[in-house]
């Protein structure tokens, strides 16, 4: 009986360890598998600082317009996107409209996306500019209050997408086969109490030129499908939430719907100023974003 009871132990005792290796290494798995998405970010990134942007982007000022309509097909909005090199690397501008709201977005990278600015001004509201400001591996948030401003100040993450890269991020993931997460600064949830936030975006490869985008907000999730052209360029954004599509237009039949963007269209090409002009002054804030969109909007 001694030397059964014995046996029993052993036998126990090895059930024991296998479960145990078992629930170890299925706690590893699930750790590799929880960080290889975040791995792939990095490296895609990684891979555009070395090769930097003038690797992609092309040496010559880029105009794009696009329509938004709802689920019902209304047109309900535009934006605008422009990028073009300058001295510092490169600069944008991005001017949405949706309804009565709009507001304007200036940027400016560096020519390896290490160091940026950025401005969003909303039309219509009575505060100064949001800015975001990326140097010497530090995101800074300035954004302006009713009753003071709110400043935050974080290292930037591995996986971090400077404002005006997401685009180009979007076309090197539909390169890949595996899904990729990365984080990002939301202007309206940028600051939580007084710590920065990075918002999680998850970008997963849906096969040739298609790339599904999730944005976990704090008040929710929201999921876009990109479709790219054989340049990497965006036609189409169906947003998979609200059943809106904005895809690629010419500015004339734009301007059918939307007369006013073609002065939008003139006050870029007369009056884009360089956010980017101000990368090396390390205590100054960037220049708003041109001060002729807000006429041509109203």
């Amino acid at each position: 009986m001694r030397l059964l009871e014995t046996h029993r132990r052993s036998v126990l005792s090895l059930v024991l360890l296998a479960i145990l290796g078992t629930s170890v290494l299925a706690a590893w798995a699930l750790v590799e598998l929880s960080q290889a998405p975040v791995a792939r970010a990095q490296d895609i990134l990684g891979r555009i600082r070395r090769e930097t942007l003038a690797h992609y982007w092309p040496s010559e000022a880029s105009t794009r317009w696009y329509l938004i309509q709802d689920r019902n097909g209304r047109a309900v909005g535009y934006v605008v996107y422009m990028r073009r090199p300058s001295p510092d690397g490169f600069s944008g501008v991005v001017v949405h409209r949706l309804g009565d709201e709009h507001h304007g977005e200036s940027w400016g990278l560096d020519p390896a996306a290490t160091q940026g600015v950025y401005v969003a001004t909303v039309g219509g509201r009575p505060l100064p500019d949001t800015q975001i400001l990326l140097r010497d591996g530090q995101v800074t948030v300035i954004r302006p209050q009713p009753a003071r401003t709110e400043q935050a100040v974080e290292p930037a993450p591995g996986n971090y997408i400077p404002e005006g890269l997401a685009h180009l991020v979007i076309a090197e993931v539909a390169k890949t086969s595996a899904k990729a997460r990365f984080c990002l600064v939301v202007n309206a949830e940028s600051i939580a109490g007084s710590q920065l936030r990075f918002t999680p975006v998850t970008m997963s490869p849906q096969g040739t030129g298609r790339v599904r985008v999730r944005t976990d907000f704090l008040e929710g999730v929201s999921e876009e499908v990109y479709h790219l052209d054989a340049k990497g360029e965006v036609f189409r954004i169906d947003d998979q939430t609200t059943g809106a599509t904005m895809r690629l237009i010419d500015l004339h039949s734009l301007a059918r719907d939307f007369p006013e963007v073609l002065d939008v269209q003139r006050s870029l090409e007369e009056g884009f100023r360089e956010p980017a002009d101000e990368l090396d002054a390390k205590e100054q804030t960037p220049p708003p974003s041109p001060d002729s969109l807000e006429a041509a909007l109203r």
